[in-house]
């Protein structure tokens, strides 16, 4: 295992391994050696590339968890999962809860695409 001052690399991260980084679980080989180099404040660099022709739901959940690495402070090579979006002035909506859909006074509620929507709000 690294110690400090070396640097964990791991060329080919996989779309899985990224998901259980990011969401905190520990039960494969390259989970276990991002945690333990966390702890021991070793340098992380994940090398991971998407297959850009997965719906692009799926490329926005990647693209979440990619952040929430960066945001642990691993740095992270490739491409990005999901292009960005242009931003427009307003508020853009990532998730629409049962709340939402309460608050909103028309018929149709339109959410971008990759858009987190609660159980709840989808029965509505």
């Amino acid at each position: 295992m690294p110690r400090n001052g070396d640097t964990l690399l791991l060329p080919a991260l996989s779309d899985n391994s990224l998901a259980k980084i990011a969401l905190g679980l520990r039960d494969n080989a390259a989970s276990q050696w991002v945690f333990q180099a966390l702890a021991q404040d070793v340098r992380i660099i994940a090398l991971h590339h998407p297959d850009a022709a997965m719906p692009s739901a799926y490329l926005a959940q990647l693209s979440r968890y990619q952040e929430t690495l960066r945001q642990f402070g691993i740095r992270m090579m490739g491409q990005p999962a999901a292009p960005q979006a242009s931003v427009s002035h307003s508020a853009v909506v990532t998730a629409v809860t049962v709340r939402d859909v309460r608050l909103h006074s028309e018929d149709t509620l339109r959410v971008r695409p990759g858009t987190l929507i609660t159980p709840a709000a989808r029965v509505r």
